[in-house]
């Protein structure tokens, strides 16, 4: 993701550290602020309709999106580690169902074959 990174990096450059959850979260509050003042101006009474107008931009964190009364809707992700890289947990999932999918599969057949192989004695 290359938002992410480049957001990694320079965060890493200007202050030495690894972005926590806060400075991630802190970016995104100023990529909503910029977008919603492009959309309607810097009116303080038309600043709320830009950040419900505000439909999936990509953030650090996630798309960025508000509902109708203005709260931030987050569509929360789960990742595991995996030989040090953040892996999405539902890719992951996915995976080891294939693989037990494939186990299956392969388990059938030997049945299958085992028991052609009973009926031919």
């Amino acid at each position: 993701k290359p938002l992410i990174k480049e957001f990694v990096a320079m965060y890493r450059e200007k202050y030495g550290l690894s972005p926590d959850l806060y400075a991630a979260h802190g970016y995104d509050a100023v990529i909503a602020l910029i977008e919603s003042l492009g959309k309607t101006g810097p009116k303080k009474s038309d600043f709320r309709k830009g950040l419900r107008a505000l439909l999936e931009v990509p953030g650090v964190t996630g798309p960025i999106q508000f509902d109708e009364k203005g709260g931030v809707s987050k569509f929360p992700r789960v990742y595991v580690v995996r030989k040090g890289n953040l892996v999405d947990y539902k890719g992951v999932v996915e995976e080891e169902r294939r693989k037990l999918l494939e186990q299956l599969r392969k388990l059938q057949d030997a049945k299958r074959r085992a028991a052609m192989g009973a009926r031919g004695n």
